[in-house]
């Protein structure tokens, strides 16, 4: 299978302070998700280092996008054709019907599972459950 892993995933795995922690180690012990293809985009590896360095340091940080690198490949959504107007696309139609709230980020990455037909998304993020389009791992 190949599976896209989002940020809040990532960051509990990590981070042992995270409140999500627990169940990040939980999961990955159930599923084994990590004997998959495992993929992640430039937005999450941005977010990722982002929270990482706020949380916990710089030094945690670059041990953490070099365990990025290392261990996953990392998506260049940018490649495809019109990306940001595909996102807006889907941000709009998500947001429009039933009044359900996702943002731009969280768009962006149901986009691009679906642009790069990967299986599914490891996230603990409930307003990706709202998608019909992509099975999420939670």
């Amino acid at each position: 299978m190949k599976i896209l892993f989002d940020t809040n995933f990532i960051v509990a795995y990590i981070l042992i302070s995270d409140e999500s922690h627990q169940r990040a180690i939980l999961l990955e012990d159930d599923k084994n998700i990590f004997d998959n293809e495992r993929f992640i985009t430039n937005h999450i590896v941005d977010e990722v280092v982002t929270i990482i360095g706020q949380k916990s340091n710089p030094e945690v940080a670059l041990k953490t996008y070099r365990f990025l690198k290392d261990n996953f490949t990392i998506i260049n959504e940018y490649d495809c054709f019109d990306f940001n107007d595909r996102v807006m696309a889907r941000y709009n139609k998500m947001n429009n019907s039933n009044n359900q709230k996702i943002g731009f980020t969280d768009s962006s990455i149901i986009e691009t599972a679906k642009l790069f037909e990967l299986d599914g998304i490891v996230t603990f993020d409930k307003e990706f459950q709202r998608n019909d389009e992509v099975d999420i791992i939670s």
